[in-house]
């Protein structure tokens, strides 16, 4: 179900965002090429990482949608580290 859902999530939230049309055509494309993967894996960490931060959602509900999302935990923690960094 995540797996039929991200892309057309990402894209959604991409749009509503005002993202550039360069990104945005890139979200368009299937989702096994591998840059629109790497971007739809940003949109939703991003996403969660902006939901988290305005108290929408707990840290534990965060931990819970990357995992059933099923992105690596090393390459996760990664990420969050740079996107969280002040």
């Amino acid at each position: 179900m995540i797996e039929t859902l991200a892309p057309r999530m990402s894209l959604r939230i991409a749009r509503d965002w005002q993202t550039s049309p360069r990104l945005l055509s890139v979200l368009e494309r299937s989702g096994e090429e591998k840059l629109a993967t790497a971007l739809h894996v940003g949109e939703l960490l991003g996403t969660l990482s902006f939901l988290e931060s305005q108290t929408v959602i707990s840290r534990q509900e965060r931990l819970d949608s990357v995992k059933i999302a099923g992105l690596p935990a090393d390459i996760v923690d990664d990420i969050w580290a740079r996107l969280t960094a002040v």
